[in-house]
């Protein structure tokens, strides 16, 4: 992790690979998940999408073997957010409700409330609207609770757009009012 942000790219990668032998020697599943994550974050700053799916997929099995929850649905949410990057709609949407079925049992409401958000998103680019305002509504009273703003300002900023996809723009444009004054 130093090298990487050190910006250190290559000293990171040559580190990161021996380790990753080290890891596989030890036979150390969990540590060996926790340096393919590093190598996905290289990766994707490489701008090598292809490489750091392929570690996070090597991530993600390690992690299903494993059965943490909390780690799994971390990883989960990582391959979630790439799909949902690539336009991965479908895919995203199934990591998304994986991760809920994960998060919930674990009581992380701040990565529930997340999750709800990006799978809002999912589902608006699936022309899902309804099923996007029943997640959304699920998240507006779970970012109250948080008492986070830029997070209730997240989920509402999502909640107008469910709103105008559903063709509601007044109400749209007055939460959207109500995000920006807060």
């Amino acid at each position: 992790n130093y090298y990487l942000k050190q910006k250190n790219i290559n000293e990171a990668e040559n580190h990161y690979l021996k380790v990753i032998q080290l890891r596989k020697e030890l036979n150390d599943d969990k540590g060996l998940a926790a340096v393919y994550n590093n190598m996905v974050v290289l990766k994707e700053q490489q701008g090598n999408s292809i490489e750091a799916l392929k570690y996070l997929n090597e991530s993600l099995e390690i992690r299903r073997r494993l059965g943490n929850p909390s780690d799994l649905a971390l990883t989960l949410i990582r391959l979630g957010n790439m799909q949902l990057i690539n336009g991965s709609y479908k895919e995203a949407k199934s990591s998304y409700e994986e991760v809920l079925t994960l998060v919930d049992a674990t009581k992380d409401k701040r990565a529930y409330l997340n999750t709800l958000n990006s799978l809002t998103s999912c589902l608006l680019e699936l022309g899902k609207y309804k099923d996007a305002n029943d997640r959304i509504e699920t998240a507006l009273p779970i970012a109250n609770q948080l008492n986070d703003a830029d997070l209730e300002n997240i989920t509402l900023y999502n909640k107008a757009l469910v709103l105008y996809y559903m063709g509601n723009f007044r109400e749209a444009i007055e939460i959207n009012t109500k995000v920006i004054k807060h």
